[in-house]
């Protein structure tokens, strides 16, 4: 069997640059590969339907790891809205 990873859900459109893109089709993410001074790396968003980015997520060494960044935040977005407490 095999296992999916969030890399799955990426699709270069030139060399260097990846869009996450959901089951129904829209762009949640974009990956570009960067250079920062001596470094080689990839730069992770968070994007809109429309593929504008609407958070920088960060930058990382791998593909993988950028990726996964950028669907972990993804999730998180459907979730519930943080819970507040109230103490007595």
């Amino acid at each position: 069997m095999t296992k999916w990873h969030p890399i799955l859900a990426t699709e270069e459109d030139t060399p260097g640059h990846w869009w996450m893109i959901a089951d129904l089709g829209e762009r949640y993410g974009e990956i570009t590969f960067v250079r920062r001074g001596d470094e080689l790396g990839y730069r992770a968003d968070r994007t809109d339907d429309a593929g504008a980015a609407i958070k920088h997520v960060g930058y990382y060494r791998t593909l993988e790891s950028a990726a996964v960044r950028i669907h972990a935040h993804y999730i998180r977005s459907h979730g519930a809205p943080a819970r507040v407490t109230y103490s007595t």
